[in-house]
């Protein structure tokens, strides 16, 4: 009995399992591909990564904006156009599936997940474009 109790800790704890993703293998799945996410089961928001960690982010609603993201310790730090105080966030990776976690949000209440990843440019009518 209490070896099925230690695999069923062993099992959940493997279920469990995430690593950060340090900001090198971030550049590495980013780079040249646009990023989708999603929030509570609804599209969040797509962003388009460049070279010199440069990109540009489309939220659910709203317009395109450029911006950068930047190393600082195991977070990546986003700054864009209009909100020029970096955003940092914890890049994780859970068993295969990618999740980012706001570093304010330490229980990840409010975590978004990567659900595709594709080389297309994103759709930015007018002067702001993913191509």
């Amino acid at each position: 009995m209490i070896r099925v109790a230690l695999l069923v800790l062993v099992l959940t704890g493997a279920a469990q399992a995430e690593t950060i993703v340090t900001p090198e293998a971030f550049q590495s799945l980013s780079q040249g591909k646009t990023l989708h996410f999603n929030a509570f089961g609804q599209h969040f928001g797509s962003e388009q990564y460049f070279n010199d960690r440069k990109s540009l982010w489309k939220p659910a609603e709203g317009d395109c904006e450029y911006g950068y993201w930047f190393p600082q310790d195991q977070q990546i730090c986003f700054a864009y156009e209009s909100w020029p105080e970096p955003i940092c966030w914890l890049f994780i990776d859970r068993n295969g599936t990618y999740f980012a976690r706001q570093s304010d949000d330490p229980d990840g209440a409010d975590e978004i997940e990567l659900v595709a990843s594709d080389t297309e440019p994103l759709n930015c009518p007018g002067p702001r474009t993913g191509s």
